[in-house]
């Protein structure tokens, strides 16, 4: 094999793993894109943070954070370290969270930063499909409406809150369990109610209350003396008439005091042992079920959901299949010049 020959071939197989890398790169990208993964919006290019202050109107998202969020069905959003405060705002007959309630469908998931002290009006408000949030230690003041119409479903407050205002946690509807800590010293009247009072003539076969909520685990051991008498009741009268007329407490939640959370050395709630058991169980069959897809795989794709392994795999396979077309017409010249 001559010189130019050698070339020629060396040549070859380099433009053809390009090429090969090139579409299984195409193939992976777009199936990624089709699985509805969450984009994750996190860098100072996202944000324009001038204070430690963030409200609806100060702009703090810069275009090219407004282009991800448009870009994307699901994002999440990492707030900088550094912001201490979160406001929206209240008005007659609707709530301004601090995106403006700009795309508010599209975000999934909110990590607050460590530096936060308060969750102001109406801040997190309107985001029905953020259905988690860690609220993190450091948190004093949760104000009024701060998480009304928020779609999380299980509420963990941190040790260092103290004040919880009205309405806080309005139309919650898919909320279920809430730990309240012993910090928490005061707290205003319908924190975990209804905005919406339905019909007034199916009164009151409707409740005031969240239908979703079952558990409240109060670590106090009994109703602090700096919490509204109302915090939690159902009203069996139209609103017009609510300050008015009797009053029941409800029923149909049940409110835990002198619940200790996990980590501390004194006796727990006792579904914790079969709500960790039931946990374990899930998690053993997710990592099977994980196993099984990812098995013939191989190092080419990682656990991605919605066919990704099998988009991937075949572009392997494509990409095999170039490489080998090419090489045995790159073969074939060499051959047939050597035979000349």
């Amino acid at each position: 094999m001559n010189k130019k020959a050698i070339i020629a071939v060396l040549s070859a197989l380099v433009l053809t793993v390009v090429a090969s890398v090139t579409l299984i790169l195409t193939v992976g990208q777009k199936a990624s894109a089709d699985s509805g993964d969450i984009a994750v919006m996190e860098g100072e290019q996202y944000f324009n943070i001038t204070t430690s202050v963030i409200d609806y109107d100060s702009d703090w998202i810069t275009e090219e954070g407004w282009n991800f969020i448009n870009n994307h069905d699901k994002v999440k959003i990492v707030i900088p370290e550094g912001v201490v405060v979160l406001d929206g705002y209240e008005y007659d007959g609707g709530k301004t969270n601090v995106f403006n309630n700009n795309r508010s469908d599209k975000i999934v998931s909110i990590v607050l930063p460590s530096t936060l002290i308060r969750i102001g009006v109406a801040a997190l408000s309107n985001l029905e499909n953020v259905s988690s949030i860690e609220i993190p230690e450091g948190v004093t003041s949760i104000r009024r409406f701060a998480f009304s119409g928020c779609g999380i479903t299980t509420l963990n407050l941190p040790s260092t809150l103290t004040s919880i205002d009205n309405g806080a946690f309005e139309d919650c509807h898919n909320l279920t369990t809430v730990f309240i800590p012993k910090s928490v010293t005061e707290m205003e009247g319908n924190v975990f109610c209804r905005g919406d009072f339905g019909d007034y003539s199916m009164w009151p076969e409707i409740t005031y209350y969240l239908d979703s909520l079952s558990t409240i685990y109060c670590e106090a051991e009994s109703k602090p003396a700096g919490w509204d008498n109302d915090w939690l009741v159902v009203y069996t009268e139209p609103y017009d008439y609510i300050r008015t007329h009797e009053q029941e407490t409800v029923d149909d939640v049940e409110v835990v005091w002198g619940y200790k959370p996990q980590g501390t050395n004194q006796e727990e709630n006792p579904n914790d042992e079969e709500n960790n058991q039931q946990s374990e169980n899930e998690n053993n069959t997710q990592s099977e079920n994980e196993s099984d897809d990812v098995s013939e795989v191989g190092n080419t794709v990682t656990q991605n959901n919605n066919g990704n392994e099998v988009r991937a795999a075949a572009a392997a396979g494509i990409g095999s299949g170039v490489t080998g077309v090419a090489l045995g017409s790159v073969l074939g010249v060499v051959l047939r010049r050597r035979r000349k």
